[in-house]
């Protein structure tokens, strides 16, 4: 259609494309498909161009061009916002939202939250309510709040994320969010069912980040490293065919703790050197690097910078393979 119709032909497909590859998980072809689709769309409907900029910007977020993913997103918000129409509106705010946790920037992912929550009230609409809340949720989180109201946002978000049908959402922006809040309660049961059923819903990208957070938030921490080890390797390989790299780089990071946790300071080192680039800000906290100064020590700081900084300048390609190794 692309290379044989016209882009008002083709780009009547794109809302619909937008949230296939959403669902699926599925980046590289968003953002791949998205670009194109917007080349000489400038007649095109705005709607339509919109929806062509959430592919983009879903696809620049998750392959780690987050100045793409940014503009694109405004872009597709300001379009939308001169157009009668509020699904879209509010797909497009929840992405803006979602681009809050990958910039770092708790108050846009609130504020989105909020957005999405009146414009919900404006049209009646109960269940998307859950998009906003769970935003809510996630602000409150990675803001470095309380964490039992971040628990009682996401908990009232995902029944609405149930029963509205979104597989995807559910798993990535409610239950994943539980699991993580719930560990660091130390409530390891709940933590454990959320990621758990995270890891099936959704398409194949999502339920493999499933398996990072499982791993990297709730077993490793509870001690239980051997599964934790298992999990995460098959979820990052999985990520890595899909070409999500911001949570390749997360599964790498897990493995740098696991390794650290059994004294292999070298592998330790290599890891959590090449997890660094395009890391996200989840995987940032200072609590999940507590272990980097024992290997520091161990290694002296000399050997642990040459090894960190030649493993931030390795090809992924590289990197992914030997991470994949059995544990020699």
């Amino acid at each position: 259609s692309l290379d044989h119709e016209s882009r008002a032909v083709t780009l009547s497909a794109a809302p619909g494309l937008s949230a296939y590859w959403f669902w699926r998980g599925d980046p590289a072809n968003a953002y791949r498909y998205g670009v194109r689709m917007l080349e000489g769309a400038e007649d095109v409907p705005l709607s339509m161009q919109a929806a062509a900029h959430l592919s983009v910007a879903f696809g620049a977020q998750l392959i780690g061009d987050l100045a793409a993913s940014a503009s694109s997103s405004a872009t597709a918000i300001e379009m939308l916002e001169q157009t009668e129409a509020w699904k879209l509106p509010l797909w497009a705010y929840n992405g803006q939202g979602q681009g809050g946790v990958f910039f770092g920037m708790p108050d846009l992912t609130e504020g989105m939250g909020r957005q999405i929550l009146e414009l919900c009230d404006a049209h009646n609409a109960r269940l998307p309510r859950g998009y906003g809340l769970a935003l809510l949720g996630e602000a409150e989180f990675f803001g470095d709040g309380d964490f039992d109201a971040a628990r009682a946002l996401i908990e009232e978000a995902i029944p609405l994320l149930r029963e509205l049908g979104d597989e995807a959402a559910l798993n990535m922006f409610a239950l994943g969010i539980l699991a993580a809040v719930a560990a660091l309660q130390l409530d390891f049961e709940t933590a454990e069912r959320a990621a758990t059923e995270a890891s099936t819903l959704g398409g194949p990208g999502w339920s493999a980040t499933a398996l990072i957070v499982l791993g990297t938030f709730v077993l490793s921490p509870r001690g239980d490293v051997e599964r934790a080890e298992m999990v995460v390797k098959e979820g990052l390989k999985r990520v890595y065919e899909r070409s999500m790299e911001p949570w390749v780089r997360t599964g790498l990071f897990s493995l740098g703790r696991i390794a650290a946790g059994r004294g292999q300071w070298e592998a330790a080192a290599r890891l959590f050197g090449g997890c660094r680039p395009h890391l996200p800000p989840w995987a940032q906290h200072p609590r999940w690097w507590n272990v980097e100064p024992v290997v520091r020590a161990a290694l002296g700081e000399d050997r642990y910078q040459e090894i960190a900084a030649r493993a931030e300048n390795e090809p992924l390609d590289d990197l992914v393979s030997w991470a994949l190794e059995p544990v020699q």
